[in-house]
């Protein structure tokens, strides 16, 4: 089975402008997913709407790094506030279910954990279709 590491790497994702440029170097982004949606409508005094996502990012170095990210979005601010939080353990993941797991183990920035929705999994799932949802049932085995 593939990880997601190889199936960032086997994207070939590092083609044309690269997402970002930061102290570490360019990077480029094969998988970006969606993985909960929370908070307010961010109207007027509502509060901000908040997106979790996870990020795998493909450095022009060669080295593969992923991140949540929570991005509150509220009119009233002008923009955006992202915390990112480095997860890099998620990259040896080979199911879909071992990286819900890993992702709802890390801490946020509001002092909880990260969520994945029942949404947010289809989208792994479908973003991620090289990786099989989880592993056979343990009474499957027998």
């Amino acid at each position: 089975m593939k990880t997601i590491k190889e199936i960032a790497k086997d994207r070939k994702s590092r083609k044309g402008p690269a997402a970002c440029i930061t102290p570490g170097g360019a990077y480029w982004v094969p998988v970006c997913v969606a993985i909960n949606y929370r908070g307010g409508d961010g109207i007027g005094s509502a509060a901000p709407q908040i997106t979790e996502e996870l990020e795998i990012r493909h450095y022009r170095h060669g080295s593969i790094q992923a991140v949540c990210k929570t991005v509150r979005r509220h009119q009233n601010t002008c923009g955006a506030r992202v915390d990112e939080t480095r997860c890099n353990a998620v990259l040896k993941c080979d199911t879909v279910e071992a990286l819900i797991t890993r992702i709802k183990r890390l801490p946020d920035a509001d002092g909880g954990y990260f969520s994945v929705s029942a949404d947010g999994a289809e989208r792994l799932t479908a973003e991620l279709s090289d990786l099989p949802a989880a592993l056979p049932a343990p009474e499957n085995w027998m």
